[in-house]
């Protein structure tokens, strides 16, 4: 599964997220070394800390991490690539009803990524981010409804 625009956004949101909740949770939000620690990492060293907080949220609870913990399997970004990691917390996400994870996890089931085929969970799953307004899930169902 490859990473649409809207989850580029929200990949970009769960960053400054990361870097408010390092910043916070350090209690040092201003020193010179975290500024020049932060400018110093690689693109990887950042996803591989996106990662590590995504992953503390998501084990609490918190629907969007959870989301934005799959969207890292899917894309092998901070993580290994594994699309049955990336079903498994968008099914989480998915289940508090946060559409975009509906939509991912009808997709997965669409194609086949990480979970068996299956049309009918597909559509279940689009029909449910589709009913909160999600556009690609409303065009997914109408196609898949044909």
């Amino acid at each position: 599964m490859k990473t649409s625009v809207l989850g580029g956004t929200l990949r970009l949101i769960g960053a400054v997220v990361v870097a408010v909740l390092f910043l916070f949770v350090s209690g040092c939000a201003s020193t010179q070394d975290q500024v020049d620690a932060a400018t110093v990492m690689s693109a990887q060293e950042v996803d591989a800390e996106m990662v590590k907080w995504y992953r503390k949220a998501a084990e609490r609870g918190v629907a969007s991490a959870q989301f934005l913990l799959g969207m890292s399997y899917a894309d092998g970004k901070g993580v290994a690539e594994d699309d049955a990691e990336a079903v498994r917390w968008y099914r989480k996400a998915a289940e508090q009803g946060l559409a975009e994870a509906q939509f991912n996890l009808g997709t997965a089931y669409a194609n086949g990524e990480g979970i068996a085929e299956d049309d009918a969970r597909a559509v279940k799953w689009y029909r449910k981010a589709a009913e909160q307004g999600d556009a690609m899930a409303q065009h997914n169902l109408a196609l898949m409804c044909q």
